[in-house]
């Protein structure tokens, strides 16, 4: 897959230059096989995101909630659906979505759809913290404040992609 003008180390040894998104394009690989390792690579990815931000589920449910249509049994459950959701959306429409604060609430709208903040910024200041049993919990990072976020995210924004910002 050609990603402008940069050419995927599998161009690169077969000398094609493809600008198809399409496993298929992959030289060597079918397309069966390239859907196993992107579903072998899309679980660990749902879990371990979700698991930073606290979220958990059974190891048995894992699997069926990312890539199988299984009815979540709780709120952690949801969240790992929402994650695969948004995951979807960037994956199907990444040449065409934009890179807005309107596109990032819109993602966070597919992740958080059980919570009632989905599609928001946040509204109350936070902090990522390390509990560990018997100790005393260390700040590991101090956020940007609730009321500062809307700015932050207008400032980041062009820095990292100027040319996908409508």
């Amino acid at each position: 897959m050609m990603v402008r003008g940069i050419r995927t180390k599998w161009e690169r040894r077969s000398g094609s230059s493809s600008s198809s998104s399409s496993f298929s394009s992959s030289p060597g690989k079918s397309p069966q096989v390239l859907k196993a390792l992107r579903d072998a690579a899309i679980i660990p990815s749902a879990e371990s995101s979700n698991r930073i931000e606290g979220v958990t589920v059974e190891p048995d449910r894992l699997r069926p909630l990312v890539l199988g249509n299984t009815r979540p049994r709780d709120r952690s459950e949801q969240e790992v659906q929402g994650y695969r959701r948004a995951l979807n959306e960037i994956h199907t429409r990444y040449e065409k979505l934009p890179i807005t604060a309107d596109t990032l609430k819109h993602l966070h709208a597919l992740c958080q759809s059980a919570s009632g903040d989905a599609g928001q910024f946040k509204r109350v200041d936070n902090e990522v913290i390390q509990l560990v049993p018997g100790a005393a919990p260390v700040i590991r990072f101090r956020c940007v404040k609730a009321r500062e976020t809307p700015a932050a995210v207008d400032e980041l924004l062009p820095g990292h992609c100027p040319s996908r910002l409508r």
